[in-house]
């Protein structure tokens, strides 16, 4: 960021030799056939139904976030809630967190077609979340309700998803703020906010395509940051 080149300036960087060429994290680059691979998911293993993903959470935030569901299935009764921990060895303490809170749940090992009358599954595999982005309507990104700081925001920004989050961001600060700058951005403090965001996205569609149309445009609009580097880094490589 300019903010960053300003500080290297100022210990002494020459201003012509410092550079700024964007955030590297915008050139994701969608994995082949993820979208196919989430409406494959939806159609066939979830019914349909409508899903909201809770994805890269962690401790104390996965109560928060089944609170905030308890709330969301007074009106949607039918809501689908996938819950991904970000650390495996947490799978079995969350799910035993789900099953205390009384809710139907499946996991997503067991491989399952989910039946309509659960409320939860547990995703307690590695590397589909960005699948479940694909086939949610509504994500929450964890990490960011205590002190570790964010996760990944540009993975349900490139996929077509209202996109919420806490407000430590520390991790992703800067790519939260340019989302936030065009409204793409919900930040929520409890699961009170959570729960009402995620119901007036599903219930409001005007704002849930204007949130995915916003946050799409953000990354399509910060892309070329790696060709940037590339070019600066060759010439000394070859010299």
């Amino acid at each position: 960021t300019e903010e960053e080149a300003n500080k290297f300036i100022s210990m002494g960087a020459s201003e012509s030799r410092t550079f700024v060429t964007g955030n590297i994290k915008f050139d994701y680059l969608m994995p082949e056939g993820l979208v196919e691979k989430g409406k494959k998911f939806k159609k066939e293993l979830a019914l349909n139904r409508t899903i909201w993903v809770a994805g890269s959470t962690h401790s104390k935030e996965e109560k928060i976030i089944l609170k905030a569901h308890e709330r969301i299935l007074e009106t949607f009764p039918d809501l689908l809630l996938i819950i991904a921990p970000r650390r495996p060895e947490r799978f079995q303490l969350v799910r035993n967190l789900i099953d205390k809170k009384g809710f139907s749940y499946v996991l997503r090992s067991q491989s399952i077609q989910i039946p309509k009358t659960t409320q939860v599954m547990l995703a307690d595999t590695l590397g589909e979340l960005p699948m479940y982005y694909s086939a949610s309507s509504v994500s929450f990104v964890g990490g960011s309700l205590f002190k570790t700081g964010g996760h990944n925001l540009l993975e349900p920004a490139s996929l077509n998803t209202p996109i919420i989050t806490g407000p430590i961001l520390y991790g992703v600060e800067e790519i939260a703020k340019k989302l936030q700058a065009k409204n793409a951005l919900e930040i929520i403090h409890n699961a009170e906010e959570l729960s009402k965001i995620v119901c007036h996205l599903l219930l409001d569609s005007d704002r849930h395509q204007k949130m995915t149309r916003e946050a799409k445009k953000v990354v399509d609009e910060n892309k070329g940051a790696l060709q940037k580097l590339l070019k600066l880094i060759v010439p000394l490589l070859k010299s």
